[in-house]
């Protein structure tokens, strides 16, 4: 089952199921440009159904290296700033 993406309410699954389809004649224009979507019953709080909703929640989050603010290198000494020297003396 597909509906039109501008006639789905609160409780149709949003996931887009074709490309944009050209109206037949007579048929007004839609907003959304023909796309249509599964329009199944979405189990709550996810705007999408049973099957969709596992595509969308499946990928697990990537784990990344916590960030290391400490500083690597010591700060270069005094005698390699000669701007330094000059103004501090």
């Amino acid at each position: 089952m597909s509906i039109l993406l501008s006639r789905a309410r609160d409780g149709h699954c949003r996931w887009i199921v074709c490309e944009g389809v050209q109206p037949r004649r007579g048929e007004p224009i839609d907003i959304f440009g023909g796309r249509r979507v599964c329009g199944e019953p979405t189990i709550w709080p996810t705007s999408y159904c049973a099957e969709h909703c596992l595509r969308v929640y499946a990928a697990a989050p990537a784990v990344r290296d916590p960030i290391d603010f400490t500083s690597r290198s010591a700060p270069p000494a005094f005698d390699r700033q000669p701007e330094l020297t000059e103004i501090f003396g």
